[in-house]
């Protein structure tokens, strides 16, 4: 709103989940109620949670969605995978050196989008970094290189 971007910032994940969902051409006005009992239906990101749900990109924690938190970075490869129809890699050629670090559920979708070279992590150091918050330049890499050819 104060007209700048703010790379190294964090993004919020009901923030990403309002891009993704103007990526995917949703209709706000075909989604009024909060798919979350956290979420108010009267946020601005509201709608477009709502639809990435019905759509199964996302999920809650626990039956929530805590839209005002940061989202990790594992977090986004899940949504990614999802929304770019990413196939999740359950054996990985490669894996990274924190391995250890990347939620068990969060495996497969954080290598896929390696596979589909959407994500890479630190090549350097060959790690993912999984649970840091993803920072809005990083988003921003991340969702052209998943939907540029989409």
């Amino acid at each position: 709103s104060n007209g700048y971007c703010k790379p190294e910032d964090s993004l919020k994940r009901g923030d990403f989940a309002r891009i993704i969902a103007r990526i995917m051409g949703y209709d706000e006005t075909q989604y009024r109620d909060s798919a979350f009992p956290d979420g108010d239906s009267d946020l601005y990101y509201s709608a477009a949670i709502a639809f990435c749900a019905d759509k199964g990109l996302i999920g809650g924690d626990g039956g929530n969605f805590y839209a005002e938190r940061f989202i990790t970075r594992e977090e986004m490869a899940k949504i990614i995978c999802n929304a770019a129809g990413v196939d999740q890699v359950t054996d990985p050629t490669s894996p990274y050196a924190d391995d250890a670090e990347i939620a068990q559920w969060a495996k497969g979708y954080v290598y896929g989008c390696q596979a589909a070279e959407i994500m890479m992590g630190n090549e350097e150091a060959n790690t993912f970094d999984a649970r840091s918050n993803a920072t809005r330049a990083e988003a921003a890499a991340v969702l052209v290189r998943a939907f540029a050819n989409a």
